[in-house]
């Protein structure tokens, strides 16, 4: 798949789930630091910062710019609301595939929203390479 169509199939589904998800409060230190689990926190953490290079690192070479997928409109809005990561649980995992389930509130509401991420590990990293609503 070409790179900007792959990642628009990434980030679409994150897009809509964090349109209105942006800045990071509640993460603690009880949240992954590495596996796949670790690298959707940390993809999360960089959109929120707009940290754009940071968050391109979590998603594999081929599928493009996470700026050119979703927009700078997009992602100022990532920025600029706050939510907060409730936590994580890898739901499936083998040497080199897993899937996550990302749950986060969004302030200011009484929503909790869930998003799957599927990762494949790239040179022993972890990278999304697709989402979707849970």
């Amino acid at each position: 798949m070409h790179r900007r169509g792959y990642l628009g199939a990434v980030v679409a589904a994150g897009s809509t789930a964090l349109a209105g998800c942006g800045a990071l409060s509640g993460l603690t230190n009880s949240l992954p630091q590495d596996g796949p689990d670790g690298a959707t926190v940390d993809f999360f953490q960089a959109l929120n910062e707009g940290d754009i290079d940071e968050a391109n690192e979590y998603i594999p070479d081929a599928a493009g710019s996470v700026a050119d997928s979703m927009g700078e409109r997009t992602l100022r809005e990532i920025e600029e609301t706050d939510y907060t990561i409730e936590g994580t649980e890898v739901v499936e995992e083998n040497d080199d595939e897993a899937t996550v389930d990302l749950t986060y509130s969004v302030e200011g509401t009484d929503e909790t929203r869930v998003e799957q991420f599927e990762l494949v590990r790239n040179d022993d990293e972890w990278v999304i390479t697709g989402s979707q609503d849970g």
